[in-house]
């Protein structure tokens, strides 16, 4: 099949040669890089418009190896600007060659064998050669009767390539074969395109398979290959075709019980487009199709977009009457880390039963997953990106081990608001935010988006901070231990469900420790819950993430051993001293504190400490003990020239005309703040640096 062959650019060569004219009176050149089918030649053809060789058409020229008269034939294919502008026609081995022999009636000559080696057609010095031997010898052969007249090499061109094992395709006549009429199935196809009834995600893939249905050709489907489904016609003595879904024991044309099966095989493609009506007991009218035909939607890579999808779309339209699915979902290829194709001659194959045996399939299949952009982004497959989903899993697992230690069992139910902690309040609002991303991202096939974003909210926000801010309830008593472990399991149960189309084995293991009864893969979706959505919770908790934030990297940064506990002040509005002092303790276990003072924000510097900034406020930490002033100084000294260049750019932006003037009210104002906001900062810098001076 032609959607079988892939072009790739080689370095070749190009030759010139003559043909004589048969009678004598000159000569015609012609330029190809495949002089060995010249054996194969039945005519030249050149543009009708070419004037150069008007005279001609109509004349003959003689072949040099065997004596053939070839006619010199016209033709709107001819590039009159390629090479001479006269152009060898070779009908059995090349698609344009024969188009043309088909409008001028040059007879086909096929000098092949199955092996590409050359057949008794032939002049004999050149039979049995394989291709390649043929094209040095056929040059030497023209060289020494004086008809070679110009080599360029290299001369770099399109050849055809298996997509399989990439060798070179060599177009060949390959006598009887079935093609499938695709003039009667095209435009049904096309037209269920355009009208939406098939759609395409990402959209962009519409256009080009429409193109590719504009310019499809009959479809040969016969294939010389052992494995296949064997063509169903059978052939008499008498030249009769008898075509049968049985084996037939007369011919149908005149009874003959002299029958002989096509030895080819089906296309796989061909045997492939029934896929989608005939699983589903196709020809017969079964409850299975007539329940699950057309389909909602298939999920496929590009490279078999032509091969498989538009073959199903016409097929199905053509014996069932309608399209097998309404929406192809496109992805790209899996390739490893370095976006290069798999195979054993590189050594970078990725065994998928490899990886599941040592990380398990719900790794494999949420790395996939989270990974698959869609579109045709190719997805780079590593083993590191697999073990990384391991880790996520077993992140999972233990959180879920924690959560679940104190829990009665049954359907968690939903959390009473008078009972919510900040901390729980922020996690509520965090997973509703997540249950409307994911719903987006699958909406639009983004699954990537989809799988991050769970993965964002179970490793950072229910684990990371919420189950370590939380920990001091589950170890609290019977009453802050069950208001705790109710919010939590409410949020996990409602996660595993979103995690489950990526992970089914380690979500349906933890989702039946709630003894719910069933199976989770029939659980409903969890559906939104606006009210959980709450911003003054996200912005008080986000408050307490920049000061665990800052501590931590100020520990990092400056080398304070983790044994050594620091005394600190916080100073924040007064609004969210509360929220503060609440979470104090935790905020001490998380960051190795030894105590954790409260202030107002505006509270000035105590003598002998680092203030660090955050929102509204400030960390304030005792030099004393904990700071290496050098390092210190470097860290200030980098933060404000990184706040220089930013108050540059804000600057230029609000000085320039055209930006003030188009740009939304809201961008400006937002402009205008980080303005103020970095003139504020650089003051404090400088202070800072004074200070430690």
């Amino acid at each position: 099949s032609d959607s079988e062959v892939e072009h790739e650019e080689v370095q070749g060569e190009l030759l010139t040669f003559r043909y004589p004219l048969t009678d004598g009176d000159g000569a015609i050149e012609v330029a190809t890089t495949r002089v060995e089918t010249m054996l194969g030649d039945t005519g030249v053809a050149v543009h009708p418009g070419d004037e150069r060789y008007a005279a001609l058409v109509g004349r003959t020229v003689t072949h040099p190896f065997d004596g053939r008269e070839l006619p010199i034939v016209a033709d709107h294919h001819v590039d009159r600007d390629f090479g001479t502008g006269a152009v060898k026609v070779t009908p059995a081995h090349d698609p344009n060659d024969f188009d043309i022999a088909q409008r001028t009636g040059l007879p086909l000559m096929n000098i092949f064998e199955p092996d590409a080696s050359l057949n008794d057609s032939v002049p004999v010095e050149f039979r049995g050669l394989d291709r390649y031997q043929a094209r040095t010898a056929v040059r030497d052969a023209l060289e020494a009767r004086g008809l070679l007249l110009k080599e360029e090499r290299p001369y770099v061109h399109s050849v055809g390539h298996c997509y399989r094992c990439h060798s070179e395709i060599e177009p060949w006549i390959a006598g009887l074969q079935w093609f499938v009429k695709v003039s009667e199935l095209v435009g049904p196809a096309k037209e269920a395109v355009l009208d939406g009834r098939v759609t395409f995600s990402p959209e962009r893939w519409q256009r080009p398979f429409v193109v590719w249905l504009d310019n499809l050709r009959d479809w040969n489907i016969s294939r010389q290959l052992w494995w296949g489904h064997r063509i169903p016609a059978w052939y008499c003595p008498g030249g009769h075709v008898t075509v049968a879904t049985d084996d037939p024991t007369a011919c149908a044309g005149c009874g003959s019980g002299d029958l002989t099966q096509d030895p080819d095989v089906l296309d796989t493609w061909f045997s492939s487009q029934l896929w989608p009506y005939s699983t589903l007991g196709w020809p017969d009218a079964t409850p299975e199709l007539a329940s699950f035909y057309p389909n909602a939607a298939l999920v496929t890579g590009y490279e078999i977009l032509y091969l498989w999808v538009a073959r199903m779309v016409m097929s199905g339209l053509f014996l069932v009457g309608d399209v097998p699915f309404r929406t192809v979902v496109i992805h790209g290829l899996v390739r490893d880390q370095q976006g290069r194709k798999m195979s054993k001659s590189l050594g970078n194959v990725i065994d998928p039963i490899e990886m599941i045996d040592r990380y398990g399939a719900d790794a494999l299949r949420f790395s996939l997953a989270r990974a698959a952009t869609g579109g045709q982004q190719d997805i780079p497959l590593s083993e590191e990106g697999i073990e990384a989903g391991r880790n996520f899993a077993n992140k999972l697992w233990n959180a879920s081990r924690l959560v679940l230690r104190s829990f009665p069992g049954g359907a968690p139910a939903p959390p009473p608001p008078e009972h919510l902690t900040l901390v729980e309040r922020w996690l509520l609002s965090r997973h509703q935010a997540c249950l409307i991303e994911v719903d987006s991202a699958l909406d639009q096939h983004r699954f990537a988006d989809a799988a991050q974003a769970l993965h964002r909210f179970v490793w950072s926000e229910l684990c990371d901070w919420g189950l370590e801010l939380e920990k001091g309830r589950l170890d609290g008593d019977d009453a802050e231990r069950s208001d705790a472990t109710q919010v939590l399991a409410w949020i996990l149960e409602r996660t595993l469900r979103l995690l489950h189309p990526t992970m089914p084995f380690v979500t349906e293991e933890i989702w039946q420790r709630f003894q719910v009864g069933g199976s989770i893969a029939v659980a409903p979706w969890p559906t939104t819950r606006p009210h959980h959505a709450d911003p003054a919770a996200e912005t008080s908790f986000g408050l307490v993430q920049e000061i665990v934030t800052a501590i931590r990297q100020f520990r990092v940064q400056q080398h304070v051993p983790s044994g050594q506990r620091l005394e600190i002040v916080v100073g924040v509005p007064d609004a969210e001293q509360g929220t503060v002092q609440d979470l104090s303790e935790r905020i001490a276990k998380m960051t190795g504190l030894a105590s954790v003072s409260i202030l107002s924000g505006d509270s000035p510097r105590a003598d002998g400490t680092v203030r660090l900034t955050v929102s509204g406020g400030f960390v304030e930490i005792p030099i004393a003990g904990s700071i290496d002033l050098e390092a210190e100084r470097a860290r200030l000294s980098r933060r404000l020239a990184e706040v220089d260049r930013d108050l540059d750019r804000a600057g230029t932006k609000l000085a320039n005309e055209g930006f003030l003037a188009k740009a939304a009210p809201e961008i400006v104002a937002a402009e205008q703040d980080k303005l103020a906001r970095l003139t504020a900062e650089r003051v404090q810098l400088f202070a800072q640096l004074g200070e430690l001076d």
